[in-house]
C-alpha cells in the first residue's frame, strides 16, 4: 500500500471537522455524511497501520528485566547526515579541482614533447575518487533522508 501524502490526510482531518459541524448545526445532511464518511476513512487508515509486529513473546518472571530500545534512524538525523555527506562530498570535490589544477600547472612543454608529473596526477587522481567515492555516499544519504527507512512486515 502506497502512503498518501501527509497534505491529504490533512484535508481528510478538515473534512471531518467542517462536515461534522455543519451537519450538526442542521445545514443539511450531506455535510453529516462527509463528516462520517472522512470520520471513517481515518479509522480504516489507523486500524491498516496498527500491524505490529511481534518480535518475542515470553513470561518475564520476577526479579527479570527486559529492556527495550530503538535503534532506528529518524528522518531528521537522516538529513542531517545528507548535509554533512554532502559538504564532505562539495569540499572533496574542491580539493580534486585544485589538485587537478596543481598537475597541469606542474608539467612542462607543449605538444608530444609535454611531460606530465606523476606524483600530482596520481594525488588528482586519488583526490577524484574520494570526491566521486563522497557524492555516492552523499546521494545515498539524501535517498534515505527523502524516504526513510524500509519497514518489513511479516504477515503470519
Amino acid at each position: 500500500m502506497v502512503p498518501a501524502p501527509g497534505g491529504v490526510w490533512r484535508l481528510v482531518a478538515r473534512a471531518q471537522r467542517v462536515g461534522f459541524s455543519e451537519g450538526l448545526r442542521g445545514k443539511g445532511g450531506g455535510w453529516l455524511a462527509l463528516g462520517i464518511a472522512a470520520w471513517g476513512l481515518q479509522r480504516v487508515r489507523t486500524a491498516a497501520g496498527a500491524d505490529d509486529e511481534i518480535l518475542i513473546r515470553e513470561a518475564v518472571a520476577r526479579g527479570e528485566t527486559l529492556t527495550i530500545t530503538n535503534t532506528g534512524v529518524t528522518r531528521g538525523q537522516a538529513r542531517s547526515t545528507a548535509k554533512a555527506a554532502d559538504k564532505e562530498a562539495r569540499s572533496l570535490e574542491r580539493r580534486a579541482q585544485r589538485e587537478r589544477k596543481d598537475a597541469a600547472s606542474r608539467s612542462r612543454g607543449r605538444g608530444r614533447r609535454r611531460t606530465v608529473d606523476a606524483e600530482a596526477q596520481r594525488r588528482a587522481e586519488e583526490a577524484e575518487a574520494a570526491a566521486a567515492d563522497a557524492r555516492r555516499r552523499a546521494d545515498e544519504a539524501a535517498t534515505f533522508a527523502a524516504v526513510g527507512p524500509r519497514r518489513r512486515r511479516r504477515r503470519s
